[in-house]
């Protein structure tokens, strides 16, 4: 069965967190009420790894503060629940430059496990892991660092999308069960678990842009 797997990172009003990288909660809500009203409660990536059917799983990058703020306001009425990527190392997405924001503090992060999120993996720093050559320690750092804080991660998100066969082993040897990366497409069971597709969501879009994305753009020329 096919299901989709979306990107997003911020999520905010635009007067806060501006246009890049950033969906309006109010967008957010929109495409939620899309798939739950056809398919029930959006359900983690850990959860549709291990069997559970779901019609789409709502992963966020890096874990802004915006995000962890908004995130489940949104998906509170549906019972949905989501993946949240943290860099463990990070206070703030300086990757980003100029247009750095706040990421979740660490008491943030607990609260949205105990909510029935997932918290996964997105290394401590947030490098180019197919440019890293200590990314087993990257991986590492943040896999023990998040169980300090009392989490089990259970999957990992690729920084930037990046990767390449020894990343992947890597993300493998430590018994993550699956991984997700920037190739585009839905996901099927001729995907590699460890390289899981999904659709990145941007401020543009609103519900007509995913729509598109997702059901016109793939069967056009």
């Amino acid at each position: 069965m096919r299901t989709v797997i979306l990107c997003y990172h911020k999520v905010g009003p635009i007067a806060e967190d501006g246009r890049f990288l950033n969906v309006e909660p109010r967008h957010l809500a929109a495409q939620v009420r899309f798939f739950t009203r056809r398919g029930g409660p959006l359900a983690s990536l850990q959860k549709f790894l291990g069997g559970k059917t779901t019609p789409a799983v709502l992963t966020f990058d890096d874990t802004y503060q915006s995000a962890a703020t908004h995130v489940p306001e949104v998906l509170a009425p549906s019972r949905s629940a989501a993946t949240f990527y943290v860099v463990t190392g990070k206070t703030t997405s300086d990757w980003d430059g100029e247009r750095a924001r706040p990421l979740a503090t660490r008491e943030q992060i607990v609260e949205l496990a105990r909510a029935g999120h997932e918290i996964g993996n997105h290394t401590h720093t947030h490098p180019h892991l197919n440019q890293t050559e200590n990314f087993a320690e990257e991986i590492c750092t943040a896999d023990s660092h998040l169980r300090d804080w009392g989490l089990s991660p259970t999957t990992f998100c690729y920084p930037y999308g990046s990767l390449n066969p020894a990343v992947v082993g890597a993300v493998r040897e430590m018994g993550y069960q699956g991984a997700v990366s920037l190739r585009k497409g839905k996901v099927t069971d001729e995907d590699d678990r460890w390289q899981l597709p999904r659709i990145v969501v941007g401020y543009s879009d609103g519900l007509a842009g995913l729509l598109y994305k997702l059901y016109i753009r793939p069967f056009l020329p």
